[in-house]
């Protein structure tokens, strides 16, 4: 599969935006914020998923994902382990509920990805969690059915 342009583009664009607004962040979180979340594939598989994970200084996301078994075009792909680091920024934009993430995401096994892939995050978090969309891809480096894993997750912060 070929990069589309339109992607690459996107892509960039994230990234060039993620980056421009690291100046106007503004993150007053706990300094451990441990959450859990569901969710599902919402490209070409019909997985569900879901995961735990803990946000440090309101900045870095480290989650592991578990995603079911699941159909695309190509076959049935077997359940997978995700495991990522992200760096998450939050804006200040839309009261401060608006927050994106690019990082790394390891992807246990799968025909949709490879091993190594970026993740790209995006969403809104309010004080009881977050719901968000998510893209991993390894930019078509790994395999030849690369759709990347796109899902949408809700997530609720397990304060203690």
């Amino acid at each position: 599969m070929r990069l589309n342009s339109f992607i690459a583009y996107m892509i960039v664009s994230f990234v060039v935006g993620m980056a421009l607004s690291l100046d106007a962040e503004k993150s007053e979180a706990a300094e451990v914020e441990p959450y859990m979340y569901v969710g599902g594939q919402a490209n070409v598989s019909d997985a569900s998923m879901g995961g735990v994970g803990v946000i440090y200084d309101g900045k870095i996301d480290l989650n592991v994902t578990y995603v079911s078994e699941g159909n695309t075009p190509w076959g049935k792909h077997e359940s997978m382990r995700v495991t990522s680091l992200t760096r998450i920024v939050t804006p200040g934009w839309y009261d401060d509920h608006f927050f994106m993430g690019l990082g790394y995401a390891n992807v246990q096994h799968t025909l949709l990805v490879g091993e190594h892939n970026y993740h790209l995050m995006v969403g809104v978090q309010y004080n009881w969690g977050r719901i968000y969309y998510s893209h991993i891809s390894d930019f078509d480096i790994g395999t030849n059915d690369n759709t990347g894993l796109d899902s949408i997750n809700i997530g609720l912060f397990l304060g203690y």
